[in-house]
């Protein structure tokens, strides 16, 4: 990367951080869930990485498909040992679920880890920085949650930033296919 996508990457981290610390002054804020997120940035962060290292060996379907078994036991164990009530929702909530599941964990899972095979780690992983803003945006309209400036100013910094970063992006080298670039020479 140049230093001027670096300095577009930090103006766009920090606009994810006003998003991200703007609702602390709304009523649904919690200390607990920026906890949570900061916990959740480290573990994306491993997932993406691996998922990028595991592109090298297998498709995106395989890929996909062997961390959707791994994520549906791991948060077995978790929706079963927290001690909630886990009767059976009524049918909204299963629209919801089943939404969600082909959304981000289907859909959304596989074209990122597709992408791994195609585009540099740096350029997929800083597109997530719109995960925030959509995450905001979607809970604003979905949820009623209350969004305060802030987090607007800080939304179209991210994506006034991500928008230039893009479109400057100048590859030092053409990106082959991973089938390509592990060919011997």
């Amino acid at each position: 990367m140049r230093a001027a996508g670096v300095w577009w990457t930090v103006v766009a981290l920090l606009g994810v951080v006003v998003v991200v610390f703007g609702s602390a002054t709304t009523r649904s804020w919690s200390p607990l869930g920026d906890v949570l997120a900061v916990v959740c940035l480290f573990a994306w962060t491993a997932y993406f990485v691996f998922g990028k290292q595991a592109r090298a060996h297998l498709d995106a379907v395989e890929f996909v498909t062997a961390m959707s078994v791994v994520a549906f036991a791991a948060i077995a164990v978790v929706a079963v040992g927290s001690g909630h009530d886990l009767a059976v929702p009524d049918d909204g909530t299963w629209a919801v679920i089943l939404a969600l599941g082909l959304g981000t964990g289907g859909i959304g899972h596989f074209l990122i880890n597709w992408a791994h095979g195609h585009a540099p780690l740096v350029l997929t992983s800083l597109l997530t920085l719109l995960i925030p803003v959509l995450a905001m945006a979607g809970a604003a309209i979905f949820l009623g949650e209350e969004v305060v400036a802030a987090q607007v100013v800080g939304a179209v910094v991210v994506l006034g930033a991500l928008a230039v970063v893009v479109w400057r992006r100048q590859p030092e080298e053409p990106e082959l296919p991973l089938e390509v670039a592990e060919q011997p020479l």
